[in-house]
């Protein structure tokens, strides 16, 4: 591929700025920022359009900003470049605009709110590994835009419990002179008391086992395991050790919630608890609540009256369980495991409904349902804006939007989360 110079037009969704290539095609480039003019060089050739990276600056915009991690921040934060406060508006544009692609105004939608934590705040993270001949492995992340990767120490995002615990453990295994090889990646999370967990995952069982050895060295509480060769993801295929104490508890609006390393939980807590707050005034006690996509519990079980009926439907079996014990003890509490589309006779008309679903957004079962009973009020919060606007749009005929807000979960990131508030037309 070559380099050309471009003139950036603005940012879209997924973090890149766009403009075009001298052919006329477009081209999403990271690293450039609106109005700048760019060197940049395409690595991927897509049908109508190319991917790039900007290798020079040459007229630089003026909300330009150097980034904290010079060498990394385009595999981890490519918003590393943008003030916070450019980046809040920023995002807030991004979704007016994904919504008014599907003939969607959003009238009320408020500015991104931020909690201006830019950095540390990521309880979860997760690694790769590398082999130096003279440091032995090192911690590394994918290099964007190649099939390279790069040496890092940590995460400038990450809170510090997760990158000394990282550093224990990789000290531990180069003392012993273990190899990188078996490695595929390690998740480490972090709760708010300090504690910190891992998960490993490698290619060898027998190797995993050495590792186990190593790492029950370091005082840390940590899982080893098995994860098909086959698969380029970290999947957990076998476990093949952890230590006694590896779950993990937060609290949430007063509510204590535990989770394991590998589910699913907010990144970002202080950020949670307030788009929490931003929807719990609109929680009526005495009407049914259904929290679809619920993992672990923490939005409805944190929402709901302590006798307001409530039912939680969720698929994935570890955070099923985990739900389960949360609401234990619960009157008119009913957890449900089952996937959306197989849960639709628990939607109902005289109803408030919670909306979570993956990045995916809902399945169309599920929209055509909510649009066959009409449940009198529906909250979604979601973490691809994109999604959300083609499936409000889609229930547009029956609701309409009263409440509409960005929230920065992932600072330096173009990652964004929204809550829509739909209520249903005639109330």
């Amino acid at each position: 591929m070559t380099t050309e110079e471009v003139r950036i037009e603005k940012l879209v969704h997924g973090g890149q700025g766009i403009g075009l290539w001298p052919d006329g095609r477009k081209v999403f480039v990271w690293n450039a920022l609106p109005g700048e003019l760019v060197s940049a060089y395409a690595y991927k050739k897509k049908k109508g359009y190319l991917e790039a990276v900007a290798v020079d600056i040459l007229e630089p915009s003026t909300i330009r900003v150097e980034p904290v991690e010079m060498n990394v921040y385009l595999s981890t934060s490519p918003w590393q470049i943008l003030d916070i406060n450019e980046e809040l508006r920023q995002k807030t544009v991004i979704t007016a605009e994904l919504f008014a692609r599907e003939k969607i105004e959003l009238k009320l939608l408020q500015p991104a709110y931020s909690d201006m934590n830019e950095y540390g705040y990521r309880n979860k993270m997760e690694f790769s590994f590398w082999w130096d001949h003279e440091k032995g492995i090192c911690p590394a992340f994918h290099k964007r835009g190649s099939k390279n990767r790069i040496v890092v120490d940590g995460s400038a995002l990450a809170a510090e419990p997760i990158n000394q615990h990282l550093q224990t453990a990789v000290r531990a295994l180069n003392k012993s002179g273990f190899q990188a090889r078996p490695l595929k990646s390690a998740i480490i999370r972090s709760e708010h008391s300090g504690k910190s967990v891992s998960a490993w995952f490698v290619k060898d069982v027998q190797e995993g086992k050495a590792l186990v050895a190593l790492l029950s060295t370091t005082g840390l509480e940590f899982e080893v395991w098995f994860s098909n060769p086959k698969s380029p993801a970290s999947v957990a295929t076998k476990m093949i050790h952890k230590t006694e104490n590896t779950q993990l508890q937060d609290t949430v609006l007063g509510c204590d919630y535990s989770y394991d390393v590998k589910g699913f939980f907010q990144v970002n807590l202080p950020v949670h608890e307030q788009t929490l707050l931003d929807m719990k005034p609109l929680i009526e006690p005495e009407v049914p609540l259904l929290d679809m996509y619920c993992g672990v519990g923490s939005i409805g079980l944190s929402l709901a009256s302590e006798d307001q009926p409530l039912r939680l439907v969720e698929v994935d079996e570890h955070s099923i369980e985990y739900a389960k014990m949360h609401a234990e003890g619960r009157i008119n509490t009913e957890v449900i495991h089952s996937t959306s589309e197989m849960a639709l006779d628990y939607i109902e008309t005289d109803q408030t409904l919670i909306l979570d679903p993956p990045r995916a957004g809902l399945h169309s079962k599920v929209v055509e349902r909510i649009n066959e009973v009409k449940p009198q009020r529906i909250l979604y919060v979601s973490c691809n804006p994109a999604t959300q606007a083609r499936d409000v749009a889609l229930l547009a005929p029956n609701y309409t939007v009263n409440l509409a807000k960005v929230y920065d979960y992932f600072p330096k990131t173009p990652h964004i989360e929204t809550l829509i508030v739909l209520d249903r037309l005639g109330l």
